[in-house]
């Protein structure tokens, strides 16, 4: 199994846009059909839409700007990464993204939680509000 896949420099652009800009709130991302690199494959705002966009068997990589409101009651955002890993994934591919998570999360600096998810309740939006405060 191989591992340590390249990173499409449109990755890195998407990233600086949604964190700087604050251009999209959420980038879906893949490994491409060669399996050589990781790519977007998806941007937007809504985390419904976010959610609806994970597909129930393949894993995918996403990052989404989670706007919430503090014990305090301010404005607050954080960048989660989610490693989005269904149970239904063939085998292979299950094992490709875990093996290169640590070292694409490591590329992706100001991330303040990281979260793994095989079923959709555990991205769930209270479920990652619960974690994020």
């Amino acid at each position: 199994m191989s591992s340590l896949i390249n990173l499409n420099s449109e990755c890195a652009v998407c990233y600086r846009e949604l964190k700087l800009s604050k251009r999209f709130r959420y980038i879906i991302f893949k490994l491409s059909d060669d399996l050589k690199e990781i790519i977007v494959e998806k941007t937007g705002d809504a985390y419904d839409e976010f959610v609806g966009n994970l597909p129930e068997d393949k894993p995918r990589y996403a990052v989404y700007d989670f706007n919430y409101k503090g014990p305090d009651q301010n404005h607050r955002s954080k960048i989660v990464f989610y490693f989005w890993n269904p149970d239904r994934s063939k085998v292979r591919e299950r094992g490709l993204y875990a093996s290169n998570v640590d070292d694409f999360l490591s590329k992706l600096d100001g991330v303040g939680l990281y979260i793994k998810g095989a079923t959709f309740s555990e991205v769930d939006y209270d479920t990652v509000l619960e974690k994020v405060m």
